[in-house]
């Protein structure tokens, strides 16, 4: 299925701009509970991950209801949305060393581009996928 052949291309374009907010959002809030658990005597590691775990759900329902405005049930779009979510986990963990050698060492550039190709991996997944109408 085509992006034209499930929305208009305009309203494909709203939902990435709300995606892309929403996504700045749950990246601040993340930054910011790690940050205040981290100082408040936390492992750095730990409270990484429990920052994660603890915004999926939110995330998960902001994602749901404004940036794709979901009709699926959450027994449906929730577990695609997990398995979305592991998917870019595991690519943040794989694709630094296989795409370094492409950046000669500009680490900078190498991250600009992976969260690039993982943003626009869960856009698309999630579109088609874990937020799709029912029956698709």
């Amino acid at each position: 299925m085509s992006l034209r052949q499930s929305d208009s291309f305009g309203s494909t374009v709203w939902k990435l701009v709300k995606f892309i907010w929403i996504g700045v959002l749950g990246a601040t809030l993340y930054a910011a509970i790690t940050t205040i658990a981290v100082r408040l005597g936390g492992e750095p590691q730990l409270s990484s991950l429990l920052s994660y775990g603890l915004l999926v759900p939110f995330i998960y329902m902001l994602h749901s209801r404004f940036s794709f405005e979901s009709k699926a049930a959450h027994r449906t779009a929730f577990p695609r949305y997990i398995v979305v979510q592991a998917t870019a986990l595991s690519l943040s963990f794989l694709l630094p060393p296989l795409l370094s050698p492409l950046f000669g060492g500009a680490n900078a550039v190498l991250f600009i581009a992976i969260a690039v190709i993982i943003s626009a991996m869960n856009f698309l997944a999630s579109l088609m996928w874990a937020f799709a109408a029912p029956g698709k």
